[in-house]
């Protein structure tokens, strides 16, 4: 299956393509604008326009995990959320930088949240898999590494570190466990 970058978004995470890593981003912004309208919630996009070659359909996946996950977890009881992200290319890295002025993650949890099945939400819709996913795919299939850091004076920040052009998929298993 083909898709038209440049008009439409890859939904297919099969699909490896070049393409304009802010235009695609800015996209799927506007895709989950249902999800967050009625929230007191702004997420502002900004930095370079780089071109890479990757999958499109599991970069939407990684950016929309966390940007629900910082809905959800970190700005569910906000007056005015704010989710920032910064696209910017450094050497033949991409630094996809995710951060809210929610409530943060505790220091005692921050280790665990790439777990499976971990989660702050049990029992009331959260099911532990979402930066599980994030954390996978990135790491095994965008050929990436993500990290996590407070966003001084409050919040979270996700720095996501992916090659300009990633490898082919391989298949391999998801797991991240802290021990």
């Amino acid at each position: 299956a083909s898709c038209l970058v440049g008009s439409e978004m890859c939904i297919r995470d099969s699909t490896k393509a070049k393409f304009k890593l802010k235009d695609h981003v800015e996209m799927l912004i506007v895709s989950l604008r249902p999800t967050y309208k009625i929230l007191p919630i702004d997420i502002i996009l900004q930095g370079q326009d780089v071109e890479i070659e990757s999958y499109p359909g599991l970069l939407n996946q990684v950016i929309t995990n966390l940007i629900v996950n910082s809905i959800k977890h970190g700005l569910n009881d906000c007056i005015k959320g704010e989710i920032t992200i910064t696209v910017a290319s450094i050497n033949n890295l991409i630094n996809i930088i995710v951060e809210d002025n929610g409530i943060g993650i505790p220091d005692n949890i921050k280790n665990k949240v790439f777990d499976p099945f971990f989660t702050t939400k049990r029992g009331i819709g959260g099911s532990g898999l979402g930066l599980n996913i994030v954390y996978n795919l990135i790491k095994q299939k965008l050929g990436g590494d993500i990290s996590i850091e407070d966003n001084v004076p409050k919040g979270v920040r996700f720095i996501v570190s992916l090659p300009l052009t990633v490898n082919d998929i391989k298949s391999v298993s998801y797991t991240h466990l802290t021990l």
